[in-house]
């Protein structure tokens, strides 16, 4: 992440009150937790999985 974003996201957090920070956090997680779920499920699908493989041998 370039220093712009970092600055901006800094910003936006040090104005945040307590409660809002505590949301952020816990939308952040989840966020993770999504991306995290998602790419298990393309690595536990053994046909896409084949398939990938398959188009990276072109």
């Amino acid at each position: 992440m370039n220093n712009l974003l970092r600055n901006k996201l800094k910003e936006i957090v040090d104005s945040l009150h307590e409660e809002e920070l505590t949301e952020v956090i816990n939308f952040t997680e989840y966020l993770k937790f999504k991306e995290e779920k998602e790419e298990n499920e393309i690595f536990n699908d053994v046909e896409l999985m084949e398939s990938i493989k398959r188009g990276l041998k072109i």
